[in-house]
């Protein structure tokens, strides 16, 4: 994904400013932020677990962050109906159950910030008779 750049002196009062159909449009983002989005790299952690028996919380994917990174969003998908649990840092923040209808999860995070040594965990645990297979991916921003 590439990104528009501007120059500092496109700017108005520490914002970006773009012409829209002879109107003014003021984007509240601050240009130093605008740059910086422009030269990040995403970097996808994906884990799988297979043969997960019923009611027991499994880890299907674990991160600890190394630097301060940026969590765009967090997919999760398996071959039941299940409950995702996230957790920062062993404190659940988020969970979403899966339907028979749409086996596939999205926790949007609307870009959660992560600082160095945060641990980022995505448990599943299924209510059905056989084993499960799921997985999840970690989307990382990192500038």
């Amino acid at each position: 994904m590439t990104f528009p750049t501007y120059s500092k002196d496109e700017g108005y009062k520490g914002a970006l400013r773009r012409k829209i159909n002879n109107g003014e449009f003021f984007v509240a983002v601050g240009i130093e932020l605008f740059e910086a989005l422009s030269s990040m790299t995403t970097t996808p952690i994906f884990f799988a677990v297979n043969n997960v028996p019923k009611d027991t919380e499994t880890n299907v994917n674990v991160y600890v962050a190394t630097t301060k990174q940026v969590v765009a969003n967090i997919l999760c998908e398996g071959d039941n109906s299940a409950i995702y649990r996230l957790y920062l840092n062993n404190n659940l923040i988020a969970q979403r159950r899966s339907w028979f209808a749409d086996f596939n999860i999205d926790f949007d995070l609307k870009f959660f910030t992560l600082n160095v040594s945060d641990e980022i965990k995505v448990t599943v645990e299924h209510p059905r008779d056989h084993v499960g297979s799921f997985s999840s991916l970690i989307n990382l921003v990192t500038a």
